[in-house]
């Protein structure tokens, strides 16, 4: 572990900092055991779940059932809410999941990344706030072959932990296999005040407008921003150095054929970015998910 066992620890120490400084406050979700899972790019507020009472409307045959952070419709829960959720509960490879140490395998899973310039569009889905993407823009060519960006979307806390402990958020970039859309590839990124990885990309002037998209009402149809954002700049902060495992989508359905890819490079957005968001959405994240056996490929760049 010579080489990767680095990536670990930076990712460690932002959510050592981040548990200690910047975490906001946030409700027992935080808390919850390994198996209360909650499906990973897409959480409701605590705010706006109504818990499912007998009196609930059946979803109709075309309609998903509701889902939540919490309460009855919380992440414990997705599994029953819905026959179409039930790998929420079943699924052997769900995300996210805590890294350690001693889950790292050294092994030879390059990631390129290739994102270039889009239209910012936002919107508030009410399970987080979400980024849409000029189809074809920017895309990453894995082993498998070239996965197009669809989307991207924060979450807090972090989703993924190091030794049990969060990160302040977390971002993902959620891309889909060109020859095969049911196969997709999420990369990922902690974010931390502290984190060393500092772009112009956060704060009130940032090229995200990421105080604006936080402000929007939640919607179904995106808000253009106005301007574009050139996604090279987080590209390029990916690095050659990661940690990449097979799982699934955080939220329901909790698809499975999912591969994470989670960047050694830490996000550094600014505390009033953070609280911006949290201000929003305290605690949009699924707890960690069991193992059952999987380990964690750590790259280092360097094939064989």
């Amino acid at each position: 572990m010579s080489r990767l066992l680095p990536v670990l620890l930076v990712l460690g120490v932002a959510c050592t900092s981040s548990s200690k400084e910047s975490a906001p406050t946030h409700s027992g979700a935080d808390s919850a055991p390994t198996d209360d899972t909650q499906p990973t790019d897409d959480t409701e507020p605590t705010d706006d779940s109504e818990p499912l009472t007998d009196d609930s409307e059946p979803p109709t045959e075309d309609e998903d059932a509701e889902w939540g952070d919490d309460g009855d419709i919380g992440p414990e829960h997705w599994g029953s809410l819905d026959e179409d959720y039930a790998t929420c509960d079943e699924g052997l490879v769900q995300s996210p999941i805590n890294l350690t140490e001693d889950l790292l395998v050294e092994g030879y899973d390059p990631l390129t990344v290739l994102w270039s310039s889009t239209a910012i569009r936002a919107y508030n889905s009410g399970h987080y706030i979400r980024y849409e993407v000029d189809e074809g823009s920017s895309y990453v060519i894995s082993n498998e072959g070239r996965f197009d960006l669809d989307q991207f979307h924060f979450h807090s806390l972090s989703e993924h932990t190091v030794d049990g402990q969060h990160a302040a958020m977390e971002a993902h970039f959620v891309h889909y296999l060109d020859t095969n859309p049911d196969r997709a590839l999420v990369v990922t990124f902690l974010m931390d005040p502290t984190g060393e990885s500092d772009t112009d990309l956060f704060g009130m002037e940032g090229a995200l407008k990421f105080h604006q998209a936080v402000a929007l009402p939640e919607s179904e149809t995106p808000t253009d921003l106005g301007g574009t954002i050139d996604l090279n700049e987080l590209g390029e902060l990916f690095g050659r150095a990661h940690l990449s495992y097979e799982g699934s989508l955080t939220t329901p359905a909790c698809t499975e054929g999912v591969r994470f890819y989670i960047s050694g490079a830490i996000l550094a957005p600014e505390i009033a970015d953070i609280e911006a968001f949290t201000a929003v959405y305290d605690h949009n994240y699924r707890p960690t998910q069991p193992l059952n056996g999987r380990s964690v490929t750590a790259h280092s760049g360097e094939p064989g």
